[in-house]
């Protein structure tokens, strides 16, 4: 099982997915959407929130991983959050 760490805000996800090829491309509230071309067209909301709430911060984690054909585990060494 993967620990996730408890501390991740929005902003700062967000800006450690630009390294996978997301980039803003839009707002609604406090929810930032990112998309990405990079192996297919895909896109996240993530809440601006501090801290993110686990399950919303595993959902998205598990989301982008699936995208880019990695573990949660495999994409939380590469963002460098584990």
């Amino acid at each position: 099982m993967t620990r996730l760490p408890r501390d991740v805000d929005g902003r700062e996800l967000a800006r450690r997915l630009k390294g996978f090829g997301y980039a803003e491309v839009g707002w609604k509230g406090s929810h930032m959407k990112y998309a990405t071309q990079q192996r297919g067209s895909h896109t996240v909301v993530i809440p601006d929130h501090h801290p993110l709430k686990l399950g919303m911060l595993q959902a998205i984690l598990a989301d982008v991983a699936q995208h880019c054909g990695l573990s949660v585990q495999e994409l939380l060494q590469q963002l460098e959050l584990a």
